[in-house]
């Protein structure tokens, strides 16, 4: 997820792409938020803020952090009122845990693919992201599912093959140490420059792994 922050008409602002694969509306919900504490706006995303500057600066950034795709989710009326009112908007949108919104998440976790420039590491906490989010839903994806989008998310690269038949045929196998394994097999192959994709450098996330 590439989450630059840009200036228009001298309004910061961090763009959101729900189209990207890599973005996650929880990672940068954070970061928007740390931005906007940056700039002293935290109040306005209350609905008891009385600083209409403020509010007005919030809102502004909301709106042009947002694709059009994503505002047209999003009441008119409700993008006519205060900045806190967009938010709160925003969030049941993304956050919400109605059967829709679990539905499509787990429709990305299940399609999830390793991109050509991605390294393993980012392509692992790719996949713990939308776990647990799944997770916070209440969806908890079980250890073989997470095999299976490990696995099937190398698939559409031969270079993958070898390493994948061979951790699919172990016994025993799971998923924290089929991960380690392609990491450090990823790493190894970067190394010897055996891997036909040059990886492009990605803001990776910490890594963690869930029992």
């Amino acid at each position: 997820m590439d989450s630059s922050t840009i200036k228009i008409d001298k309004v910061q602002c961090l763009p959101f792409n729900p189209n990207d694969q890599q973005s996650n509306f929880k990672i940068w919900k954070f970061k928007f938020q740390t931005l906007a504490s940056s700039l002293g706006l935290e109040e306005a995303f209350k609905d008891d803020c009385k600083d209409s500057e403020k509010d007005k600066k919030l809102k502004t950034m909301i709106m042009f952090s947002l694709p059009d795709q994503t505002l047209t989710l999003i009441t008119t009326s409700f993008l006519e009122g205060k900045a806190s009112v967009i938010w709160s908007a925003l969030l049941k949108i993304y956050e919400s845990d109605t059967i829709a919104t679990k539905t499509v998440l787990k429709s990305t976790f299940l399609k999830l693919k390793k991109s050509g420039d991605e390294n393993m590491t980012h392509y692992v906490s790719r996949l713990l992201n939308l776990a647990d989010q799944l997770n916070d839903m209440g969806e908890s994806p079980s250890e073989s599912d997470k095999m299976f989008v490990l696995m099937s998310g190398l698939e559409h690269d031969n270079q993958y093959s070898s390493i994948v038949d061979s951790l699919q045929i172990q016994p025993d196998m799971t998923f924290q140490i089929a991960s380690q394994h392609l990491i450090n097999w990823y790493d190894k192959q970067k190394l010897s420059g055996n891997l036909k994709t040059e990886v492009k450098p990605h803001s990776v996330d910490k890594l963690h792994f869930n029992q």
